[in-house]
This record gives C-alpha cells, sequence and structure tokens, in this order.
C-alpha cells in the first residue's frame, strides 16, 4: 500500500514538474524593422489578465536593421524562462514564423504581428471558447484597426456571438488574418506557412486548414487591435504599389486555392468562391489603372473578369460589401 502510495505520488510529481515546463499560449512574432512598435505589442502580452507566466513569446527577428534586435535582446534577459530570441537572415514573413513554430511549446500557438496588440482580456476568452469546444482546432478574435482609422474589419459581421461556424453552412464567414487566430499545437505542427509568398500568406495558411475541415471558432470578446500606420509604411497598406501584388498573388493564393479546391471536391466550394469575390472587391478599389502600365493593365483586367466568371449568382448574393 505505502509503495502504492509513493508510485501514484511519483507520478504526479512528475506530470506537475513536465507541466511547469509548457505554456498555455505561444506567441510566434516575426520581426523585421518594428521596433518603435514592439514595446507595445509585447506589453500586451505581459498586461493579459491569465497572467504572464502561462505565456511563451518567441521573437525572430527576420534581419531588422533598426533597433529590433537590442529590444528583443532586452526582454529576452528580463524574461529568460518565457522569452526565445531568435535571429535570421531576412527571408520574409513565412519563413520567421516557421522558424518560431520550432520552439513553440504552448497549448494554443499564435502570430501576432509586432506592430499590433491583443486587448488585455483577449487570451482568458480564448482559452474559455477552448475548454468549452475542445474538438475546434483553431479560432479567431474580432480584428479592429486604430491608429489612423478606427473601426472593425470589414469581415466583423460574423462575431455577433461567439460560436462555432461551419463554413460549408455560413460560407460568408471568411476569415483572412492568422495573426489574429490561435491554432491548437497540434495542428501548427502539421501545417507550416507557404515560403516565398510575397503577400496573401495568412490567407493560404487558414484556408490550407478550412479546406480540409471547414470549421472554426469566432470569439467576439477577443480583441486584436491591428495597426493602421499613421505614416502608411506597413506593407499591407503599400502592397498596391507593387507589381507583384496584381499578378504574383493571384497565383501563388488563389489560384492555389482554386486549384485545391477542385483537386478536393471537384468544385470550387462556396467560401472558396466568396473569398475570391471579397479580394476582388478589395482590388476593384485599389484603381490599378494608378500603378500599372496599359499593357498589364489590360492583362489584370482580363484576369479579374475571369476570376468574377467563377463566382455563383448565390455566393454574390451573401456579399455584404459587394454594390451592383
Amino acid at each position: 500500500m505505502i509503495k502504492n502510495r509513493i508510485y501514484v505520488a511519483l507520478i504526479i510529481y512528475i506530470y506537475l514538474l513536465c507541466y511547469s515546463k509548457c505554456f498555455l499560449f505561444s506567441v510566434v512574432m516575426a520581426v523585421y524593422n518594428t521596433g518603435r512598435y514592439l514595446h507595445d505589442s509585447i506589453g500586451s502580452l505581459f498586461n493579459q489578465t491569465i497572467g504572464f507566466l502561462n505565456i511563451q513569446i518567441i521573437l525572430v527577428n527576420d534581419g531588422s536593421i533598426d533597433n529590433s534586435d537590442e529590444i528583443c535582446l532586452k526582454y529576452q534577459k528580463l524574461y529568460p524562462k518565457n522569452i526565445i530570441y531568435i535571429n535570421i537572415e531576412h527571408s520574409g514573413v513565412s519563413k520567421a514564423r516557421n522558424e518560431g513554430i520550432k520552439y513553440a511549446t504552448g497549448q494554443f500557438i499564435n502570430f501576432l504581428d509586432p506592430d499590433d496588440k491583443w486587448d488585455s482580456k483577449a487570451f482568458k476568452h480564448i482559452l474559455l471558447f477552448f475548454k468549452l469546444y475542445n474538438n475546434i482546432d483553431f479560432a479567431a478574435g474580432r480584428l479592429k484597426f486604430f491608429e489612423a482609422r478606427e473601426e472593425y474589419h470589414p469581415l466583423d459581421y460574423k462575431y455577433y456571438k461567439t460560436r462555432k461556424v461551419n463554413l460549408t453552412k455560413e460560407y460568408n464567414c471568411i476569415h483572412t488574418s492568422a495573426s489574429s487566430c490561435f491554432f491548437r499545437k497540434s495542428l501548427i505542427k502539421e501545417n507550416k506557412f507557404e515560403e516565398g509568398v510575397f503577400s496573401g500568406e495568412d490567407t493560404r495558411f487558414i484556408h490550407n486548414i478550412l479546406l480540409l475541415r471547414p470549421i472554426m471558432g469566432v470569439i467576439k470578446e477577443a480583441i486584436y487591435y491591428y495597426r493602421r500606420r499613421a505614416d502608411s509604411t506597413s506593407m499591407v497598406q503599400n502592397q498596391k504599389r507593387i507589381k507583384e501584388f496584381y499578378f504574383e498573388t493571384l497565383t501563388s493564393v488563389t489560384n492555389y486555392l482554386i486549384k485545391k479546391s477542385k483537386a478536393l471536391y471537384n468544385k470550387i466550394i462556396p467560401f472558396i468562391q466568396y473569398y475570391i469575390g471579397f479580394d476582388l472587391l478589395f482590388r476593384i478599389e485599389t484603381f490599378a489603372y494608378k500603378y500599372l502600365d496599359y499593357k498589364n493593365f489590360q492583362k489584370y483586367n482580363h484576369i479579374i473578369e475571369e476570376l468574377l466568371n467563377l463566382i455563383e449568382d448565390k455566393c454574390q448574393n451573401k456579399f455584404k460589401y459587394f454594390s451592383s
């Protein structure tokens, strides 16, 4: 009897010892020339109401040439148990995130952009959601712009309440930001960000998952603050000025998702159609003629027309922001 009690006590001790080395959340941050925002961003993790001891931060410096290295090192030295710092040659956000994933030990993984931040109660609501829905692999918080603009993302309509979403039924409830999502570690270990994609790596990553299992969570109370920079220096704010946005991204993201949907289902399923329409709406509003020469503008218009023809009427009728 005594031996049994010692054995049980030993098992419990080993379990607690192992568990103490793990975190509830791992936050991977791909840092590139964002030193002026890092205090804000990392500070939002320190201020989480679940307690910073439950959060692991993995800072991956993607070849920054500002003071990001100095700031990252400072935080790593202050909190060596919670913060891992990695320095790599500039390779892009996907490569940096994939490197960071290797060190993640948390039950749930997030990819906070280093110029954004989380509301202080966000992680508490995320944890509660995953406890209630233990069969959901990933969930998304609400995305709210701040600084240059203060409003919610155009896709915010799906957050009328916290719930599980099945995209085969609610195909207009797409999500395109990995930064505002939390993924179970087991799911992330099986999926990686596509390296070398100029833009839209989040969309490709998320829809790769959803094409296999179109279920996700939406959490109304978890707010992700997305910085629209007042000086308009972010890549997203400037991508319309770069030729690759008009052609390369359509190939590496949109056409890729079309081909994968057809390979899996022999058709372009509705939520992929809805994504195509949502992306095209943004593209039409960018006034491409300002940034492309005549030949490339005509080529781009032809691609847009072909993609529009792929969208069924039932999907078009679901567009909340698609005017006639």
